[in-house]
């Protein structure tokens, strides 16, 4: 394909434009969870659907966008006082780290990111989304504190009845991380700081708290693929 040909990339699953800016694991879940491996999508060069998706125009806009999803985060965990106090170097050290799938670079930064001091017993609030299919109301997000009043800790379905009633209520949904199913039982503070595996989510993940996404080497993969493409065309 001519150089002159292309407009600007983007990819599609069986009639719906997948947001660049959403995990692989996520859109999968989403999308096609019954469906078999490897995924099928289809990659247009023409047509960029304005009203569905952001534009990414270079590998820039991915990372300005996981830059800000950091600083959300934070904002909730800590009141941004620890991506604040890190350098610029910092920053760049924790994009590179995922962009390049060096968990070892990569979690030398996030690792303070997901810190909190043993007296407060986790974070201030838990950084979480809850995707939807619907397209009135694509994700909920709101404010969950990870320890109750009575100091016990809030479970995930403590969570999902509080902020997504209907999640908990229906027999055949479960809830999904990573393409896995979590129980309802296991605590909203992560665990991440005492015990981190090469595997686990150490992406968006880890900063977002409970939301839905790839693993560390998925999200990887797929940075690295999409910034291929926009180097050649």
């Amino acid at each position: 394909m001519r150089q002159e040909d292309v407009s600007e990339i983007w990819f599609e699953y069986e009639g719906t434009p997948l947001k660049w800016h959403y995990p692989i694991g996520l859109l999968f879940d989403l999308l096609a969870s019954s469906s078999a491996l490897p995924w099928n999508i289809t990659v247009h060069f023409k047509s960029f659907p304005e009203k569905d998706l952001l534009h990414c125009p270079s590998k820039d806009a991915v990372e300005a966008h996981f830059m800000s999803c950091m600083k959300e985060a934070d904002a909730l965990k800590h009141k941004s006082q620890v991506i604040n106090e890190m350098q610029k170097k910092d920053h760049k050290q924790l994009w590179m780290g995922l962009q390049n799938d060096r968990f070892d670079q990569f979690w030398a930064i996030n690792r303070k990111l997901m810190e909190y001091p043993p007296e407060e017993n986790g974070f201030r609030y838990i950084p979480f989304r809850i995707y939807q299919t619907t397209t009135e109301r694509p994700f909920i997000q709101k404010l969950f504190r990870p320890v109750a009043a009575d100091g016990q800790l809030h479970t995930l379905g403590d969570l999902l009845k509080e902020v997504c009633p209907s999640a908990v209520t229906a027999e055949d949904r479960v809830s999904l991380c990573n393409s896995l199913q979590v129980l309802e039982l296991s605590p909203c503070r992560p665990s991440w700081p005492q015990s981190t595996h090469r595997d686990l989510p150490a992406s968006a993940s880890q900063v977002m708290g409970l939301k839905v996404c790839a693993t560390n080497a998925q999200l990887g993969s797929l940075l690295k693929y999409f910034i291929q493409f926009s180097k050649e065309y």
